[in-house]
């Protein structure tokens, strides 16, 4: 039997698209040779993404300023730290999930549940998809419509969609750090909402939980409830690791996009420009 694959791991991710390419087959329970070079390649491309950018920060380089270095540190580090912080901290939800399919898996084998399989319900928890659209894409939204609204302006006429009280005019640096500030705080706001959001159905599956097992400790126990009971935690914790996955995804792809954009205008421009969730902004300093 294929072993299920965790696609927030980037490794297993890739296994997966190889075995679908018919390159190699995967074994449950076995990792393949090359598994562990991947996990060696991974670390070095990561340890040389860094390196490279201090090396950067240590030298004179004539398309990149120390500060621009400074800002694709920081923004790759954000991003890279974004993805691990998000992937251990779903694991238990994803452990969860692995051991409930065993479970069904097992009783699957019994004829009595075959009537039970057909009446699952497939439908996914509807409120915290809401949640997700409504709080998860609102920073990405505004993110892409002021730079397309900056984009479609001349260079000199770029300057701050929204007003916001700049507490040391003289200097960019500090004033893009101030911008910066004000977009992770709404950012932060945003996610705590959507965890809240999430707190709810955490708190359902982990009571439906301790339902089943004081069910199935009785005897004789009911086994039409105890399926049913069992597919309510099962597709409250599928919500769960569903939202983290996409939430990860969000984060990956503008971080992604946010230091592209700083490394193309840093080149071809010669203009530093800062990218936050709610404005593009313009900092009229050349590169040095």
């Amino acid at each position: 039997m294929e072993p299920k694959i965790d696609i927030m791991d980037p490794l297993q991710f890739l296994e997966k698209i190889l075995a679908w390419m018919g390159v190699v087959k995967i074994v449950e329970d076995r990792r393949p040779g090359y598994y562990m070079p991947m996990v060696v390649v991974q670390h070095m491309a990561n340890l040389y993404g860094w390196f490279a950018i201090i090396a950067y920060l240590m030298g004179d380089n004539p398309f990149l300023s120390k500060m621009d270095s400074m800002q694709y540190l920081i923004s790759m580090t954000h991003m890279v730290t974004k993805y691990y912080n998000l992937h251990y901290n779903s694991a238990p939800y994803r452990r969860l999930i692995a051991d409930a399919r065993h479970l069904w898996e097992e009783a699957k084998r019994r004829p009595r549940m075959k009537n039970l399989l057909a009446k699952l319900s497939q439908n996914a928890n509807k409120e915290i998809k809401m949640y997700f659209f409504i709080f998860a894409m609102v920073s990405p939204a505004s993110c892409l419509i002021t730079l397309i609204v900056n984009m479609m302006q001349e260079p000199e006429d770029r300057g701050k969609p929204f007003f916001v009280w700049d507490p040391v005019p003289e200097s960019w640096y500090w004033t893009s750090c101030f911008m910066e500030g004000i977009g992770m705080f709404i950012l932060l706001s945003l996610l705590g909402a959507m965890v809240l959001a999430c707190y709810a159905t955490c708190q359902q599956a982990a009571i439906q939980t301790r339902i089943l097992q004081e069910m199935l400790e009785e005897s004789p126990f009911d086994l039409r409830a105890c399926v049913i009971l069992h597919q309510k935690i099962l597709r409250y914790i599928e919500d769960i690791n569903n939202y983290f996955a996409g939430y990860m995804f969000v984060e990956t792809v503008f971080s992604s996009l946010q230091i592209a954009v700083r490394g193309y205008y840093t080149l071809k421009v010669k203009k530093t420009f800062i990218i936050s969730p709610l404005y593009f902004e313009n900092c009229q300093v050349d590169s040095k």
